[in-house]
């Protein structure tokens, strides 16, 4: 071997030997440091808070502390300043990367307590134009078990109140989903908290910057749905501040949203919609130059409407899946306009029907107030059935009158509970071999008990017909278009008497 290679191998034996040793001596053998943190100097600069407990069994001849920056290997520390006993905290100028350790110091020297301690550190912030949000990464806080470590991060917006982003997190990334736009100058820190120690936290130093990407609009409103004939007729509104120029018209029918028009022009501030039917969910969304959702407007429900007759009352029924409490305004609008509900929490009501009415069409509409003053009409329209009866048998010699129903046993004929002047019908006998045996017409202006507009058992040739049963047909039509068919059999019987 050279001896100049002797020499390399003792110099790499010596710095080994020394860096091992430097190890050995950075050994950290006890704690009593708190926490350490990065707090703002007032001039732009930052200082080191540091703070600690004072040790359970603190000896008699204990002086006070003394405080180090950590080195690391070979050197481990450097005395920065000694305090007295009777304090907790100290306030350091300047930030020591690889952080802090601290002893005891006595009459006759030191006892070791130099676990070391580093404040959290925002090491990147990355913002993504895309999905509008922000990745933020930092280094962990050292001096306590990692189990017992977790973060908080705060951010301050536009030198106003500070505020949290997340708690409670234990990793060390995490994606800001809500970020601002680069209008707004933005500070961001981490705490770190210890869970054993409720006392104990750990501040970053603030990182200071703006995001790369365009406001998102402060609003995206549907102010108003009116619906009506199947059409629903939306009003919105979108700020007309925001840089983005796309945006999408949602509705949905049950958990999910689907697009059902895009728009770029931020001015825009109605659509006509045909909904498939129910209580839809509407709302506004914009979206970035990647096609990703990054601002959604509140839902505004439009309100579904049903008419049921039952018997003589119509059962109106409405729904809808806005949130929070609506109040509601119920009117009918045809055929006698009234106010039937004013600003009420009721989703039901009865109306009774007149059955002298000169239109058999009813109309009604219900409006829902939100808390921000926002509506959603509807309007549903429905033909009024009046009851339409019949008998079940006809007697062709039977000439007795039934007082509930005007007509004697050889009118076989329809009951309905309408003024005669507002309907017309027609009405088919037939017999066993499917022949017609009568073709009874009623218009309009006559009386539906006048001869000839109801079935007296008897034959085209005006004999009466056998004792059968016989199938008819009954088409009634109403004023304003609305008709009602029936269909069943009816007996021919004579009576004995």
């Amino acid at each position: 071997m050279s001896w100049r290679n002797y020499i390399s191998l003792c110099f790499v034996f010596l710095c080994a030997h020394t860096w091992l040793w430097g190890q050995e001596g950075c050994e950290q053998v006890g704690n009593i440091i708190r926490s350490v943190s990065s707090e703002p100097d007032g001039s732009g600069g930052y200082n080191t808070v540091i703070k600690w407990s004072e040790p359970a069994d603190l000896p008699d001849n204990a002086t006070g502390y003394i405080i180090y920056k950590f080195l690391g290997p070979p050197f481990c520390q450097e005395e920065l300043v000694r305090v007295g006993l009777n304090t907790t905290s100290a306030t350091l100028p300047g930030l020591a990367a690889l952080g802090y350790t601290m002893a005891l110091s006595t009459d006759i020297g030191r006892e070791p307590l130099t676990r070391r301690h580093r404040a959290p550190e925002i090491t990147a912030v990355r913002f993504d134009s895309c999905y509008y949000n922000a990745t933020i990464r930092w280094k962990p806080y050292i001096g306590w078990e990692t189990a017992d470590t977790e973060y908080e991060l705060h951010c301050i917006i536009d030198g106003g109140e500070d505020k949290v982003i997340a708690v409670a997190l234990t990793d060390t990334v995490y994606v800001w989903n809500d970020a601002p736009s680069k209008a707004l100058p933005l500070a961001i820190y981490v705490r770190a908290l210890n869970k054993k120690d409720p006392g104990a936290f750990g501040h970053s130093r603030r990182w200071e910057g703006r995001s790369d990407f365009p406001p998102k609009p402060e609003y995206l409103t549907i102010r108003a749905i009116d619906y009506k004939e199947e059409e629903a007729q939306l009003s919105f509104k979108i700020d007309p501040a925001t840089e983005l120029n796309r945006f999408e018209l949602q509705r949905t029918a049950g958990a999910d949203f689907s697009t059902v028009y895009t728009f770029s022009d931020k001015s825009l501030t109605s659509y006509t919609d045909r909904p498939p039917g129910g209580a839809q969910q509407y709302r506004l969304v914009a979206v970035s130059a990647c096609g990703q959702a990054v601002k959604q407007g509140d839902t505004l429900s439009l309100i579904a409407l049903s008419l049921v007759q039952e018997g003589s009352q119509w059962a109106l029924r409405w729904e809808s899946v806005n949130t929070g409490s609506i109040l509601y305004d119920l009117d009918r609008v045809r055929p006698d306009a009234e106010r039937l509900l004013a600003g009420s929490g009721e989703t039901s009501f009865a109306d009774k029907v007149d059955y002298d009415i000169d239109s058999l069409q009813f109309c009604y509409t219900v409006g829902g107030r939100t808390g921000n003053g926002r509506e959603s009409r509807s309007q549903q329209c429905a033909w009024y059935a009046p009851k339409v009866s019949m008998p079940d048998a006809v007697d062709p010699a039977g000439t007795e009158r039934n007082v509930q129903t005007g007509r004697a046993r050889n009118q076989f004929g329809p009951v309905v509970a309408a003024d005669p002047k507002t309907y017309s019908y027609h009405l088919n006998i037939i017999n066993r071999n499917a022949a017609v045996v009568a073709d009874i017409y009623k218009e309009k202006d006559e009386d539906p008990l006048a001869p000839g507009k109801s079935w007296d058992g008897r034959l085209k040739n005006g004999q009466p017909a056998p004792d059968d049963v016989y199938s008819y047909r009954l088409t009634v039509r109403f004023d304003g278009g609305g008709q009602q068919v029936m269909t069943g059999i009816v007996t021919v019987m004579y009576s004995t008497n």
